[in-house]
């Protein structure tokens, strides 16, 4: 009992301990190091739509738009208002004549959301890491600034924690619309990124904004089992939509392995595996027999991986 009760405070100090250090580290970064690379990025793209801005003649827009957004790793957007234009990213609005009014209310928002994600991953990572201890391997495949989809097989609720805090790098997870009847709840996984799907029909709101997030080169996370497998630890069959998503974005896929299902205080394993593409589609009409073999490939690359996570100590030796 002495044992146990002297275990219990052990975790719970160093729990306090690592969220008082973690938190320290996070306002340090978002205080000093991130507001100074904002403020560089953004110099950057003001320098360059005062350059371009004034070459728009109403007939070139769309490669002007390219151009920068090309340029700069950076989804810029084009809002037209009477006789002026307004050239819009994350964190600027722009308008014709190269004025900038920084963080305007639709701006600050999404920057708020940034910061509440990163706040959520401070507190997530030492809880995952004592109580749901997990061996990550493979964090070098991560792509770390281009577009990505990351693919992953599903057994519990825990598992967005687990594959969240597996990489600094913010993710936008997919997630069924039935988890956002609570205002609340709806509210705060907006504010994280999370993209309501629903997934009894062709939701084409979830892949207009899934499209959004992949060109604006971010991480997209999906479980393509579409649901948690509770039938054991074999790989279900997988929906199609992740491919249309790779397909029509033209950007590389990071299959991820989940050895088994989160217990308390049990040691589990992650294996990311290289990325890959789906470049023979690209181009084409996606019909259901072109998405079923794109759909094969990924299995299959989900597959090989499974077993490779399940024989990585044998492997090893």
């Amino acid at each position: 009992m002495k044992n146990k009760s002297l275990r219990k405070k052990i975790f719970i100090y160093l729990f306090v301990f690592s969220i008082l250090i973690l938190s320290f580290l996070w306002l340090f970064q978002v205080i000093f190091l991130d507001s100074y690379y904002k403020y560089q990025k953004t110099r950057e793209i003001e320098k360059t739509v005062k350059n371009l801005v004034d070459k728009y003649d109403g007939n070139n827009l769309e490669n002007l738009l390219e151009n920068i957004s090309y340029s700069h790793g950076t989804c810029i957007e084009a809002i037209e208002n009477g006789t002026n234009i307004y050239f819009t990213n994350n964190f600027n609005i722009m308008c014709k004549n190269g004025q900038s009014d920084k963080y305007t209310k639709l701006q600050y928002i999404q920057y708020i959301g940034g910061i509440m994600y990163r706040f959520l991953w401070i507190l997530c990572w030492p809880f995952i890491k004592i109580f749901y201890p997990t061996k990550i391997i493979g964090k070098k495949n991560v792509i770390k600034k281009e577009s990505a989809i990351l693919i992953c097989n599903h057994y519990s609720n825990n598992d967005i924690l687990i594959v969240g805090v597996a990489t600094s790098r913010k993710m936008h997870f997919l997630a069924k619309k039935e988890l956002f009847k609570n205002r609340f709840i709806a509210w705060f996984m907006r504010k994280m990124g999370v993209i309501k799907v629903d997934r009894n029909i062709a939701d084409i709101e979830a892949i207009k904004n899934s499209l959004k997030v992949l060109k604006n080169k971010e991480l997209l996370t999906i479980f393509p089992e579409g649901t948690r497998n509770k039938e054991g630890d074999q790989l279900q069959s997988i929906k199609n939509g992740v491919c249309m998503l790779a397909i029509k974005s033209k950007c590389k896929i990071i299959p991820v392995n989940i050895l088994r299902k989160a217990k308390f205080l049990k040691r589990n394993r992650i294996l990311i595996g290289e990325p890959f593409e789906l470049n023979k589609f690209y181009d084409q009409r996606l019909t259901s027999e072109i998405l079923d073999n794109a759909g094969q490939i990924v299995y299959n690359k989900m597959k090989n991986l499974e077993i490779e996570n399940k024989n990585y100590k044998k492997n090893k030796k």
